[in-house]
């Protein structure tokens, strides 16, 4: 339970800035669909938007950006169940500290918020200050990628769905120039599992709609795989790109929720210019799932009971880290 003090003051500042509206792109509305529904969504390919990583002009004159805020109703923050996650970038130089409030019974609205702080520098970017309708599930806005040359955060909107969905990392794409404060959508909610490519110029993701493997260039141009594992429910996910951006590799789950979290998975190979698919593990009761892959021509795995694996990327054969 969060000490009434805190609450307090979090209620402060609230009231004291965050009712102005964000020139620059908006994430996607943050209702969820339940997993029954989700794949009815979003069957055709999306708008084109290219991903950029130029860096614009530094603006430290006015160093705290509007603010997003959607609907009418506010509820009161001190009747919610707030919660507050803290995110550091890898080099140290930048903070993201994400809040949730959940409705109480009876209540139909959620709050989120994101600010994004340069730890020793005067930028400091509020990114999302928004209330939502609460339905069936929600979604929590969370850091997904910082760029390597340190001038972007990627971020996304995290769904947490009514039912079982086994694989979940985000639904769509947000890029946040962290030296000017702007953001640009990269691509609106498309599924529940997102991997971008090591160049940062390409997308993977498991689309809604049937869709399957879908990779998305620069320009927003896609090429769509098919997924077809047979009559029993399956889900797909824990997507990896090679560090040469040739190869990926991902996880499929067979009766996912039966067992301990499946019945089997399989891992898959995918070439990513011809897309042709090879099958590495098949059905392994294990439950191994793809972890990393950092190292040319191995992949690390883990199984249900906490052990890694190395997996050769050629010939699916494994050994113990």
């Amino acid at each position: 339970m969060i000490p009434k003090h805190l609450i307090t003051l979090f209620v402060l500042l609230l009231s004291m800035g965050c009712s102005a509206s964000l020139p620059t792109a908006a994430p996607p509305d943050a209702n969820t669909p339940s997993s029954d529904t989700v794949a009815a969504a979003l069957s055709q390919p999306t708008a084109a938007v290219e991903i950029s990583t130029a860096t614009a002009e530094p603006s430290v004159a006015a160093t705290t950006r509007p603010t997003e805020t959607e609907g009418t109703a506010t509820p009161v923050l001190s009747a919610m169940n707030f919660h507050e996650q803290n995110f550091s970038s890898p080099d140290g130089k930048w903070s993201v500290k994400v809040q949730v409030a959940l409705p109480a019974a009876g209540r139909a609205m959620y709050y989120t918020r994101m600010v994004v702080d340069e730890v020793e520098g005067p930028r400091n970017w509020t990114v999302l200050d928004r209330w939502s309708n609460w339905g069936l599930g929600y979604t929590v806005p969370e850091p997904f990628h910082w760029s390597k040359d340190g001038t972007a955060l990627y971020y996304t909107n995290v769904p947490v769905p009514d039912g079982c969905p086994v694989f979940v990392n985000g639904s769509d794409l947000v890029r946040l120039d962290l030296t000017a404060g702007h953001t640009e959508q990269v691509v609106p909610s498309v599924g529940l599992w997102l991997s971008l490519a090591p160049d940062e110029k390409t997308l993977a993701y498991i689309g809604y709609g049937g869709r399957g493997l879908v990779i998305r260039d620069a320009k927003g141009n896609e090429r769509e795989l098919p997924l077809d594992y047979g009559s029993e429910p399956y889900q797909a996910g824990k997507i990896l790109w090679s560090p040469d951006q040739k190869t990926l590799v991902y996880t499929v789950a067979r009766r996912p929720c039966a067992g301990d979290w499946a019945k089997s998975t399989s891992l898959i190979r995918v070439d990513a210019a011809t897309l042709e698919q090879t099958v590495l593990v098949r059905e392994d009761t294990r439950l191994l799932t793809t972890v990393e892959w950092e190292t040319p021509g191995r992949v690390l795995l883990s199984d249900n009971d906490g052990r890694r694996w190395w997996m050769d990327a050629q010939t699916g054969e494994m050994t113990p880290e």
